[in-house]
Order: C-alpha cells, then sequence, then structure tokens
C-alpha cells in the first residue's frame, strides 16, 4: 500500500510539473503583425492574455508586440472556434496588444486572461461563459443573450435583448446594464451581481449566499425564490411574486403588489424608501 501511494504520490508532482507552462520574457524589440484566418463564429481565450474584439468585413488578428512573444502565440480554428493559447507564460513585457477582427460572433469562451469588446456586438444570439479568473468587458444588442460565470469570474457588461439569461456561480461577480423584455437571473454559491436597466418580466433563483443588488434595475413584474443566506435588493413597480426560506433577506423598492406564495424559517423582508 505504501509502494502504491508513494507511486500516485509521485505521477501527481509529474502531471503538475508538466501542466506549468515555461515563462517567458519579451525582449523589448516592438514590431507588428497582422494574419488572416478562416471563418469563425466562436472565440475560446485558454491563457491569461489581453484580447480585443474587433467587428470587421473578415476574420483576421493583429499583434502589436515585442517580436519574441509572437511565436509563443497560437490561433487556430477548429469547428468554426477559434482557440486562442499561449505557449508560455508571459512574466514581462513592453508591448503586447493583440486584437481579434470577427465577422459574426456567436458565442464567447473565456477560461483566463481578459477580453474587451471595442465595439458593440451585433448578433441574433448570442452566449458567454467565463470561468476561472477570466475577464470580460463586454456591450451587445441581441435578440437571445446568454450569460454564465463561474468560479471567481467577473464581467461588466451592457446588453439590450429581447431574452436575456444569467448564471452566477461560486464566487463570479458581474455588473450589468440591461435592457430586456425578459430576464432570468440565477445565482449560487458566494456569487454576487450589481444590476441596472429595465426589465418588463424578471425571474429571480438564490441559492446559497449570493448577495444581488438590484434595486437600480426597474422591473414591472417580479418572481423571486429565495433561500438559505441569500440577500437580494429588488426593486418592482406592477407584481412581486415572493418564495423565501431559510435565513433569507430580501429588500423591496418601489411599490408592487405582493403574493407570498412561500415565506418560511427566519426570512425577511423589508421594505425600503426609495
Amino acid at each position: 500500500m505504501k509502494k502504491i501511494l508513494c507511486v500516485l504520490f509521485i505521477l501527481s508532482l509529474v502531471v503538475v510539473h508538466a501542466q506549468r507552462k515555461p515563462k517567458i520574457k519579451g525582449n523589448r524589440n516592438v514590431i507588428e503583425v497582422l494574419e488572416p484566418l478562416p471563418a469563425f463564429h466562436t472565440i475560446e481565450l485558454k491563457d491569461d492574455l489581453q484580447i480585443n474584439l474587433d467587428d470587421s468585413a473578415s476574420e483576421s488578428y493583429s499583434v502589436v508586440g515585442d517580436d519574441n512573444l509572437i511565436d509563443v502565440l497560437r490561433f487556430r480554428v477548429v469547428d468554426s472556434t477559434l482557440i486562442i493559447t499561449s505557449f508560455y507564460k508571459i512574466t514581462g513585457k513592453k508591448q503586447l496588444d493583440i486584437t481579434v477582427n470577427y465577422r459574426q460572433l456567436k458565442s464567447l469562451i473565456v477560461r483566463d486572461g481578459s477580453v474587451v469588446t471595442n465595439q458593440r456586438i451585433q448578433a441574433d444570439e448570442l452566449s458567454i461563459l467565463s470561468n476561472g479568473l477570466a475577464r470580460i468587458e463586454l456591450s451587445a444588442n441581441a435578440a437571445v443573450v446568454n450569460l454564465s460565470l463561474e468560479e471567481s469570474s467577473k464581467g461588466n457588461f451592457n446588453m439590450e435583448a429581447d431574452s436575456l439569461s444569467l448564471v452566477l456561480k461560486d464566487k463570479a461577480n458581474v455588473q450589468l446594464y440591461g435592457v430586456t423584455q425578459q430576464y432570468k437571473l440565477k445565482m449560487e454559491g458566494n456569487s454576487s451581481a450589481n444590476l441596472e436597466g429595465t426589465s418588463d418580466s424578471l425571474n429571480i433563483s438564490l441559492k446559497g449566499s449570493p448577495n444581488l443588488k438590484a434595486q437600480k434595475l426597474e422591473a414591472a413584474v417580479i418572481r423571486l425564490e429565495t433561500g438559505e443566506t441569500a440577500v437580494a435588493r429588488i426593486y418592482g413597480y406592477r407584481e412581486l411574486e415572493l418564495l423565501a426560506s431559510g435565513a433569507s433577506r430580501t429588500y423591496l423598492y418601489g411599490n408592487p403588489g405582493i403574493t407570498m406564495t412561500t415565506f418560511e424559517d427566519s426570512a425577511e423582508l423589508h421594505k425600503e424608501q426609495e
């Protein structure tokens, strides 16, 4: 048994070491590179890089940076997905500006690093997923928007959509200004959200210990299901259906009609002044 445990420990060390990227510093000799890309509609960033997105007539990428860093970057398109990675962990540089030019964007996956849009994305349907330590700053107009943030990722969004779905898990954090007809929000773990804008219909589900600040999100009709130690600040002006349990706390702004479908345990409802 001891021999087996020893072998497993050594193998785990080998795996961890193999997963570590070698480090590199820029040589401070800045050049510019522009390369075309095959057509894609999805972008996946896997490493700690900062990517700027630009709407364009054709797909390409440009890099302005230290010339010894250019070759450590990899841009490849697989099944209409542009996958961006780095062979090395970049620990220092004079400059490294990476821009991806897209013609059509349906989906964005950010597993590390950051993505910033230089222009407002126009799409029929837009899906965004982030995890790890990823950061996203993005504006978009779309009929349908689906946002999912997990682990310690963060997002800053400005959205106009007919239908908007936002899912937050773990320690994810989001700031979002949205104008939408149908808004669906699900928060779990220790996630947090600061929401502003307007919505005709707002459906909220809170589990764990999330912190929702949505007193500047004016919604006509709200359905709030909250439990455990969740904290929610909401603004409603027509109807509120409340399903509250556990030690959850709800702070209500506005003057909607209230239907308490469930009000259990030590749940609290506070009426706040506007």
